[in-house]
């Protein structure tokens, strides 16, 4: 997904999911959790026009997340894949994440096609990131891994890619 701000307080965010196959866009939904003509009108909730307004938008409303920020992208996914039976006849069994469990434990408990397995594949990029991050955090939490010659920056990297390349290749 990809999100108007980063961190927990965006209105605003879009989820796509992708084929591994072919590498194409298989769905998309925008989350909105703000619709700025609510705003503007809201000045005016004391007058007939208000009424008149809030009457008629309702179907040109485009707010559809009511909940937090962090769980927009979890609810479109979730919706996703419950809708894609109905709409494109197909059947995600797959999920590759970024190991957001979150994500993975809120499709399966969606249960989008009954007693269908929704079988959990990890992003190797991920993976390997999160290998490189682990790296960079046993550094500052241990200071002697970090000095002259041993544990740095370069190493770091490398190391995170050939563990990548190690899990690609096995």
């Amino acid at each position: 997904g990809a999100w108007m701000k980063r961190g927990f307080s965006s209105l605003f965010g879009v989820s796509i999911l992708i084929g591994y196959y072919f590498g194409k866009v298989t769905d998309f939904m925008v989350k909105s959790a703000y619709y700025k003509a609510c705003e503007t009108w809201e000045k005016l909730s004391l007058s007939v026009e208000y009424a008149l307004w809030k009457e008629i938008h309702k179907e040109t409303y485009s707010a559809n997340h009511e909940r937090s920020s962090g769980t927009m992208e979890v609810d479109a996914i979730a919706e996703m894949f419950v809708r894609s039976n109905e709409l494109y006849s197909v059947q995600y069994t797959r999920y590759v994440g970024d190991g957001d469990s979150k994500m993975y434990n809120e499709v399966v408990a969606s249960k989008p096609y009954g007693d269908t397995n929704i079988e959990k594949k990890e992003c190797i990029c991920h993976v390997q990131k999160r290998m490189g991050t682990c790296l960079r955090n046993a550094i500052k939490n241990h200071k002697d891994l970090g000095c002259r010659g041993k544990l740095i920056n370069k190493l770091i990297n490398e190391l995170a890619v050939y563990y990548g390349l190690a899990i690609r290749r096995n």
